[in-house]
């Protein structure tokens, strides 16, 4: 069984809410919530030491809250390492991370694994004016991307050893080392400026543009995706443009956000976003059709998604 039909039957045991399903986060009592895992053998960068681990963990919980409208506000993690010194460094790592969104972590669990070590973070934070979700979009809203594409599709080929890490520019493995999504800044921009839905990157950028459509009743088409030259350049170097494009569209963990809204929306969150050096674009629009289709130059893509059990 794949990964998202073991979701939708563990979501229908636990009789979840169909707003917290259909979104990053879940809101509950004007706080939002949300969890997220890594295993090392999935995660962990040849360039990265677990400090780097741990706080890539620990942002990459809080940029679910972030995609939902809310700011980060608390957190708790639990580890599973292989000897107690590694607990320790991944930690310092949590803690550098914490610093830096200014959350509070007020504990957590530490376990002993033999093979695979493991990270979950529990993500909270306080909920804003909107509480944008995947089933909220509607026809006729613009498609922002807020934050670059394309990290995701390096980190994958060097995981699955079709690329060497000496083939990756600096700037690459620095930003997949320590990301840095505008976690803050996304949500002080939703709660101003609105917005009608909002997710989080995590599996796929064509990916995660398919769950909204889907949910929300639309099709989604876009013609332009804003890339790093660098990424570009060094997806060139070795695949042709057809395959550079595939690889770009299904990039995933990228830590970008895709963001729906309307034309008055657009204008403020542009503007604000820009203003704070947030990289930030109209991409495409939401239009009637077959719901869950995307399309990029009129062209339909058959999204590819991270599945844990594929």
């Amino acid at each position: 069984m794949l990964e998202r039909d073991a979701i939708l039957k563990i979501a229908e045991i636990l009789k979840i809410d169909s707003n917290c399903f259909y979104s990053d986060a879940c809101l509950h009592d004007n706080y939002l919530f949300s969890i997220d895992g890594y295993s090392a053998s999935e995660s962990l960068l040849p360039w990265m030491n677990l400090k780097d681990w741990g706080w890539k963990a620990f942002v990459a919980a809080f940029s679910d809250i972030a995609a939902s409208g809310g700011t980060p506000l608390i957190s708790l993690y639990s580890v599973g390492v292989t000897k107690a010194e590694e607990g320790i460094e991944i930690a310092e790592g949590v803690a550098e991370a914490s610093k830096w969104l200014g959350v509070k972590v007020l504990g957590g669990d530490f376990n002993r694994c033999k093979n695979d070590r493991w990270i979950d973070v529990v993500a909270i934070g306080k909920s804003g004016k909107f509480w944008t979700r995947w089933n909220t979009a509607r026809e006729g809203l613009n498609v922002i991307q807020v934050g670059y594409l394309g990290f995701g599709a390096i980190t994958d080929l060097i995981l699955r050893k079709l690329m060497k890490p000496s083939e990756v520019p600096k700037e690459i493995i620095e930003y997949t080392r320590r990301p840095k999504p505008p976690i803050k800044v996304l949500a002080e921009a939703i709660n101003v400026c609105g917005a009608k839905a909002a997710i989080d990157n995590s599996d796929g950028w064509a990916w995660s543009l398919s769950l909204v459509a889907k949910y929300s009743g639309v099709s989604i088409e876009i013609d332009e995706l804003i890339v790093p030259d660098d990424i570009i350049t060094t997806l060139r170097e070795h695949w042709r443009e057809g395959v550079t494009l595939k690889l770009i569209l299904n990039s995933a963990e990228d830590y970008n956000y895709a963001v729906f809204a309307d034309k008055h929306e657009t204008e403020c969150l542009i503007s604000y976003l820009e203003k704070r050096r947030v990289p930030a674009g109209v991409i495409g629009k939401t239009v009637k059709g077959e719901k869950g289709f995307v399309l990029f130059s009129g062209r339909r893509i058959e999204p590819e998604a991270w599945d844990s059990f594929a």
